[in-house]
């Protein structure tokens, strides 16, 4: 399994945001709602060694107005760029997928408790750019050790004791940063 990360920083105007609706190629990470093999809408490529790919991003925005700091953060994942090849395991596959999603929302839960712990106005534009680029920065490459760590260590979701202790260690994660859950 290869995960792709990137981030989207769209800074200092309000995007339309994406919708979870199941004609679009972006899902945006929910509780309810967790991953299913129809989400993996990309072919697979012939030449690949891994099973599966899950393309995983933080949709930043960020927007000073009238004088005060106001953002937006949220996990997605991207149906058009993610695939999966029939394999062997793939219920345990697919759980491990999600877990590189529910890492993408651990680090957009993060980012949005960043954030709202600035609490600065926005007297100085190009200060709350730099301070915002800076946490964002930060967070990317956070995730992208992580997520790392996640597949070393699970060996890409093969290693079912390890996988299932990243699991916990995820939900545990996942509750105690739920206050900085999207919906809150």
């Amino acid at each position: 399994m290869v995960l792709l990360v990137a981030f989207i920083l769209h800074v200092w105007i309000i995007p339309a945001h994406p919708q979870s609706d199941p004609k679009m190629k972006i899902k945006i990470w929910s509780e309810s709602r967790e991953l299913r093999w129809e989400d993996f809408r990309k072919a697979p490529p012939p030449n690949r060694k891994f099973n599966a790919q899950s393309w995983v991003a933080l949709d930043v925005s960020v927007v000073c107005a009238e004088g005060r700091f106001f953002y937006d953060v949220s996990a997605v994942f991207n149906c058009d760029s993610s695939w999966v090849r029939q394999a062997k395991g793939v219920d345990k596959l697919l759980r491990h997928e999600q877990g590189h999603f529910d890492l993408a929302e651990i680090a957009a839960r993060d980012l949005r408790k960043a954030f709202s712990e600035l609490n600065e106005s926005c007297g100085d534009l190009d200060e709350m750019k730099k301070k915002a680029n800076v946490l964002v920065t930060y967070n990317r490459m956070k995730l992208n050790t992580e997520q790392s760590r996640y597949d070393s260590e699970t060996r890409y979701g093969s290693d079912s004791k390890k996988q299932k202790q990243w699991e916990d260690k995820i939900a545990q994660r996942l509750d105690k940063l739920e206050v900085h859950a999207a919906d809150n």
